[in-house]
């Protein structure tokens, strides 16, 4: 009541002086009439011009004053003078300009009741309709904030509405139709909206449409006068230097503004300035208090000493480690002789380093100030952000101080989320849009619980943790929330009023995407590189170590750890001019902290999430001190024996040259030589001899099981089986080049756990949580327990959810994707939110990804939040050597029956021929030039189909064997490659290397043979000819003309589609035969021939049915299908997607429900369990998919999309035999 009698009487003197200063002798002078002015007669009423209103007596209770500006009094002009011509009012500027708070004022001042709305893309014309009614009926103003953040369309519609009560109220009409009914309006009722500019770094923002600009007077609330209102508001709380320092305080903004380096999370606005104005109030009033028991006086030095503190409190808290500095300069030049003094909390740092000694940590003074800077922060704002790099410590940050908190008396409860890892109306509620019942979303289900928590003596307080990426569409939604209001308005119409008890906490590495109305209602914590130090980390370990190890793995910290860590931050420094050393370009880099890049996760507090780096190390038998002693003393006994993990650790995302040249470095500077002096890499810790040993060398290599045991295979095995332990489970991500053999890698070693199920999914752009959530209740069972509700395994101990590709998922337009952060909160939270708001959670499930590095259309990067919580394993292709033993292995069974000397050229050449075509051809001229291992393999697999009379010759040259292996060289390669002068020079290139290993002249073996699988080749062309007759007769009439090219064509087709799951990319022009040579092929293989019958209603819910509809002919009855789409029947770009992931994965994510799933597959039961299934049911009928269904893709290679399609849906690609027919 004081403030606000001080902020009147402030008001009042003002104008008095300008009446003086003006000389006014006359009430009809525009200096008084331009006042709000109040006259008492039989009742109350206000005057502002020639605008005249009745004062309503609504009582609002002490809300606290505005300060007087002269934008003020130009904002309450406006906005009579509107009102008073039937028009509602619309302040707009920058966020933080007083245009919300000026119209609440002026209703207070009305006596009015003014409701607050925020405005965001949930509410629509009905919502609306139903907030008008409400306003009308009651005679409150209401003040739509954010109005341009609604979606057009609502504008438009939204505008007819306003214009009827418009007329109304200046009509003096009793009654208006809103929403097909009479409504009674009260004449003292008000519209008014404010708003962002549209663009200028406010997203979700539009322009308003111009019938609806003239239905409200605007008023530009761009400057707001600082100097004044912090003078005033010091005054107001009690400052007798208020004038001076208010000046001072403005000044010190200004500069920092200027001199500071410009950072996105940066405020120095109105409502900063305000928070460092209440800290300042509230910090002498606690000063007087404690003067009045000492009667001490408080003197000016004491004033500003306050205001200064107050000052670097609320500041100090958001800067970057160099601009606290420079600020902290900026201060002592502004306010000369100024002592800083920090907030004594000795009490909080006691119960601070209690915390800590609980957890095993060990904060460095300067993260010990963060969390005092929290709990301020806590105090002065209703909305807190911790925002920094991975790794930096933001979680531990809140959770210490909750501790610690806690420890002190004071309860606080948690409600934590990812707002992005489910759909916004998931997170936020929604209308039912026929019933208009409200379904609460997660966030504002939390809201309630914390709401009713009793506000007595204040010692239960309420934190709602949104620990994800924040964009405009869902945290300004939380507008209303984070400013003074402390209201969150809901399109029900539904309010909900928060307490001081509680807070909202926002844990985020970037801020890029906040806008300036959110970035200035939050109180900000920034943690930078230079906040972490990887010693307290360290300490922080060792604290958790047995005692037995602990002296012994310090000192080595000390000798050894420390300064390879430097020495990795330099190869890492130069990474940009060393083109041999590089970062997976999907990966996003976790470097917190220079001594420890690519080592830690979390340098400042929570060791068991480190980057894969440092658990490379120390999860190996022969550095961790968990396992046997005779392992320790090994670790400590010799430099060498650490070293080799260490490099293989540091360089745990690092291409195999890279990892190999950082590993010869830091062996070198230790003096010290590996086992292996080509490969410091090739070596293992061998249990049973307690040494280092070197792996196995090429020439070892084995196919075992159809699994090839190389030295990068077993380097991985090692890797990946420490990290599967049962008793050390860790999610983990393989990263690799496309076909380097990652799923072959996992696979075989997902095959040596007990009691362990794999549950697959084949990500695509439109991967969603859902997607994961349907495949993990698949393969699991809810189960209820005292801490609610959990998913585990249904048939087993433990469930691998594998997701391929893992970069594929499409990030939003804010750069997050969905699918990650519904990942991130697994990891960290270990759970999620189900359709009912109900937290769900895992046990026993290890979450497992690969990608491909490529960095190509369609290919996104991982967040480093993401990638802080995972181990990486890097793979690379295998070398020459390693392919030649590789494909030996793979062709032994196939050439048993020919010489020594003549199998030699026939695994040899493969192998040229593989390296040529990657050199000759590439990607960057066409997308589906991408030649890898997996097309070696595809050579070796398809010279098993022939038959063994082909294999056999009578040792000279050329003979079957070899016009074979030509034969599917051609299809494997030529037929991807486009123009003639491109298969020119591949008939040159076979050629020599033909006749370099076989001394045989190429015309010989490449005499256009073709195989097909119907009789001989020398009656083809009597088959095919019966074919079409039969073809005509049974399914339509083709006239054909059968000649050589067509007979080419068949044949190419047939080798396809005879394969199990074989699958087509037909690409070139039209008009060469394409359709007709598939539909003739399928009718000879008695193959069901399915293409969707396209109309102008055809859309994504009839593919889909149709595709239900292929799935249980191939999955179920057990048919061969080939389910063939041309151009013009993809008619939505979602249709490749759905055919993108069928050909992965044998099934399309949400395709079926649960209701439909169990019906479908009940007549698999017996037939899998005949077959030696194990795991759930639905991954043998995808199973079957794969294997029964032929997808064929005819598509015009000269169309503008086709590039873009076929690269953002790389299985097209990559399962599909390509066929370039341009002629």
């Amino acid at each position: 009541k004081l403030k606000s009698l001080i902020l009147d009487i402030i008001h009042n003197i003002d104008v008095v002086e300008q009446l003086n200063k003006a000389g006014i002798r006359s009430s009809a002078e525009w200096i008084w009439q331009k006042q709000l002015r109040y006259y008492a007669d039989n009742s109350a009423s206000m005057r502002m011009v020639d605008a005249q209103f009745d004062y309503t007596f609504e009582y609002q209770g002490n809300a606290p004053k505005l300060v007087h500006t002269p934008l003020t009094d130009k904002c309450y002009l406006t906005l009579t003078q509107g009102m008073h011509m039937g028009l509602g009012g619309n302040p707009y500027g920058p966020a933080g300009t007083g245009k919300t708070e000026s119209v609440k004022a002026l209703g207070g001042l009305f006596g009015r009741q003014v409701l607050v709305f925020n405005c965001d893309e949930g509410i629509d014309v009905k919502s609306m309709g139903r907030i008008f009614i409400g306003l009308v009926k009651c005679g409150a103003w209401g003040c739509f904030d954010e109005f341009n953040r609604l979606e057009e369309v609502v504008l438009s519609t939204v505008s007819m509405d306003i214009q009827v009560i418009q007329a109304a109220l200046k009509s003096r009409a009793s009654n208006i139709e809103l929403l097909g009914r009479q409504v009674d309006i009260n004449p003292n009722s008000g519209i008014f909206i404010t708003m962002n500019p549209a663009g200028k770094g406010y997203g979700g923002r539009q322009k308003l449409p111009d019938n609806l600009k003239q239905l409200f007077r605007p008023v530009a609330m761009s400057k707001p006068d600082n100097e004044q209102i912090a003078e005033v508001i010091l005054f107001s709380e009690g400052f007798g230097e208020g004038k001076a320092l208010g000046r001072k305080l403005v000044a010190v903004f200004n500069l920092a503004k200027e001199l500071l380096t410009p950072q996105q999370h940066y405020d120095w606005g109105l409502r900063a300035l305000k928070t460092v104005l209440r800290g300042s109030g509230q910090a002498l009033h606690n000063l007087r208090r404690k003067s009045d028991n000492n009667e001490a006086k408080i003197t000016p030095d004491d004033e500003c000493r306050l205001v200064v503190q107050a000052l670097r409190i609320n500041t100090l808290s958001k800067l970057s480690f160099a601009d606290s500095q420079r600020f902290d300069a900026l201060v002592k030049d502004v306010f000369p002789n100024i002592v800083f003094q920090e907030i004594e909390q000795e009490s909080l740092l006691a119960a601070i380093d209690a915390q800590c000694t609980e957890m095993h940590l060990d904060p460095q003074d300067r993260q010990k100030k963060k969390i005092l800077e929290l709990n301020e922060q806590l105090q002065q704002r209703m909305g807190v952000v911790i925002v920094g790099p991975s790794g930096s410590g933001k979680t531990s940050l809140w959770q210490v101080l909750r501790g610690a908190l806690s420890r002190l008396g004071r309860v606080v409860k948690l409600h934590t989320m990812n707002p992005k890892s489910m759909p916004r109306n998931q997170l936020l509620g929604k209308i039912d849009l026929d019933t208009r019942e409200w379904s609460d979303g997660v966030l504002t289900n939390s809201a309630r619980d914390v709401v009713r928590e009793p506000l007595v003596r204040g010692d239960v307080h309420s934190w709602i943790v949104c620990d994800g990426d924040i964009d405009p569409e869902w945290i300004e939604s939380l507008n209303s929330v984070l400013d003074d209001n402390h209201l969150l308005t809901m399109p029900s119409g539904e309010r909900i009023q928060f307490g001081p008890n509680v807070n909202f906490l926002f844990e985020t590495h970037d801020l890029s995407c906040a806008s300036p109305a959110t970035i200035s209602r939050m109180g900000m914590i920034f943690l930078s590189e230079e906040d972490t130090d990887v010693t307290a980390l360290v300490r922080s370990w060792l604290k958790k170590q047995p005692e037995v190890a602990h002296m012994k793995l310090q000192g080595w910290m000390e000798d050894y750890f420390y300064r390879w860590g430097d020495l990795t931050h330099e190869y890492l420094c130069v990474f940009d001019s060393i083109p041999m050393l590089y970062l997976h370009p999907c990966l996003t880099p976790n470097f917190p902290h220079p001594s420890i890049n690519m080592v830690i996760s979390s340098p400042m507090f929570n060791p068991e999430h480190s980057h894969p780096g440092i658990n490379m190390v120390i999860s190996s038998p022969m550095f961790n001190p968990e396992l046997s002693h005779p392992g320790i003393n090994m670790v400590i006994s010799s430099p060498i024996d650490p070293m080799t993990p260490m490099s293989i650790g540091l360089g745990g995302n690092l291409s195999s040259v890279s990892r190999n040249d950082l590993a010869k470095e830091i062996l070198q500077w230790a003096h010290e030589a590996p086992p292996d002096a080509r490969n410091p890499t090739n070596v293992f810790y061998n249990e049973k001899t307690d040494v280092n040993s070197t792996m196995i060398s090429p020439e070892t290599v084995t196919s075992m099981e159809q699994f090839p045991m190389t030295i990068e295979m077993q380097r991985c095995i090692d890797h990946i089986m420490q990290w599967m332990k049962p008793s050390n489970r860790h999610p983990f991500v393989v990263v690799g080049h496309d076909g380097c053999g990652k799923s072959l890698l996992l696979h075989h070693c997902f095959d040596k756990l007990r009691s362990t199920q794999v549950a697959t999914i084949h990500c695509s752009a439109q991967t969603t949580p859902v997607h994961l959530i349907q495949k993990l209740q698949q393969a699991c069972m809810a189960i209820s327990g005292g801490s609610g509700r959990a998913l585990r395994p249904r048939e087993c101990e433990n469930l691998v959810l594998y997701l391929k590709d893992i970069n594929l998922p499409k990030p939003d337009k804010w750069g997050t994707s969905q699918t990650l952060a519904f990942l991130q909160q697994l990891l960290t939270y270990h759970g999620f939110y189900d359709e009912d708001n109900e937290w769900v959670g895992l046990d026993g499930i290890q979450i497992v990804a690969s990608l491909n590095a490529a960095a190509t259309l369609g290919r996104h990067k991982l967040s480093s939040r993401f990638t802080s919580r995972v181990r990486i394993l890097s793979m690379d292709y295998a070398d020459t050597n390693e392919l030649s033993a590789i494909y030996t292995a793979y062709l032994t069974p196939v050439l048993h029956h020919r010489p020594a000397l003549q199998r030699h050229p026939v695994w040899g050449s493969p192998s040229k021929v593989y390296e040529q075509m990657r050199k000759s051809y590439l990607s960057d001229d066409h997308g589906h030039y991408l030649f890898t291992p997996r097309d070696l393999t595809s050579w070796c697999v398809s010279l098993m189909r022939y038959d063994e009379a082909c294999m056999v010759g009578d040792g000279r040259a050329p003979d079957s064997l070899l016009s074979v292996w030509v034969y599917e060289a051609y299809r494997l390669f030529r037929d991807r490659i486009v123009g003639g002068k491109g298969k020119d020079r591949f008939d040159q290139m076979l050629s020599s290397i033909l006749a370099h290993d076989w001394s045989i002249n190429a015309s010989e073996c490449m005499n256009n043979d073709y195989y097909v699988t119907w009789g001989a080749r020398q009656e083809l062309k009597d088959v095919i000819t019966k074919a079409v007759a039969a073809y005509s007769r049974e399914v339509r009439e083709i006239d054909i003309l059968v000649f050589q090219e067509v007979l080419e064509y068949m044949a190419r087709v047939d080798r396809v589609i005879s394969a199990p799951g074989g699958s087509l990319l037909l690409a070139g022009r039209t008009g060469v035969g394409r359709r007709t040579a598939v539909s003739v092929c399928a009718h000879m293989h008695r193959m069901t021939l399915v293409t969707p019958k396209v109309s102008r209603s055809y859309g994504l819910k009839q593919f889909k049915i149709d595709l239900k509809a292929v799935m249980q002919q191939a999955g179920i009855d057990g048919e061969q299908v080939v389910l063939l789409m041309e151009d013009f029947q993809l008619v939505h770009h979602s249709f490749l997607e759905l055919v993108n992931s069928l050909l992965s994965a044998g099934e399309v994510p949400g395709l079926y429900n649960s209701e439909e799933l169990d019906p479908l597959l009940t007549p698999l039961k017996d037939e899998a369990s005949e077959a030696g299934h194990r795991g759930p049911l639905y991954a043998y009928f995808a199973k079957k998919v794969m294997s029964n269904l032929h997808v064929v893709l005819i598509m015009d290679s000269t169309h503008e999309q086709f590039t873009i399609n076929c690269e953002s849906n790389p299985a097209l690609y990559k399962l599909c035999h390509v066929q370039w027919m341009d002629q």
